[in-house]
């Protein structure tokens, strides 16, 4: 169900250093999460999610048009990330899952128990 996902990438995109998800919505265009994030690593798994589950990673500037340096300020980027469909947003959920696993932010059992809700690889038991 979409909003069963979405609700869990809501969770997941939490779980990222930096990362503060502002809104998220569903429309004729997909599924949206908007959000701000302060952490490059953050921001580079997002990338890297985002072109794996072939989602849309949009960027845009809350700041005014002078000064110029509030132009590259954390604070002021905002990110909309959209999944036009439901397989979309459950396969950049699969790579995030991994990322999150990996980058030892999720729990092994809550790590495969979404990964199998979502058709991906488990991760393995390497401890």
């Amino acid at each position: 169900m979409q909003d069963e996902a979405s609700g869990h990438i809501e969770r997941l995109l939490e779980l990222l250093p930096g990362v503060a998800l502002r809104n998220a919505w569903t429309s004729a265009d997909g599924t949206t999460f908007s959000f701000s994030i302060s952490s490059v690593s953050s921001l580079g798994a997002i990338v890297y999610c985002a072109e794996g589950g072939n989602v849309a990673l949009r960027s845009m500037t809350e700041a005014a048009t002078r000064p110029i340096s509030g132009w590259s300020d954390p604070a002021n980027l905002r990110f909309d990330l959209v999944a036009s469909t439901q397989d979309r947003l459950e396969l950049f959920g699969v790579y995030l899952v991994w990322y999150l696993y990996d980058a030892r932010l999720l729990e092994l059992d809550v790590a495969n128990q979404l990964l199998d809700s979502w058709g991906g690889a488990r991760v393995p038991d390497v401890c």
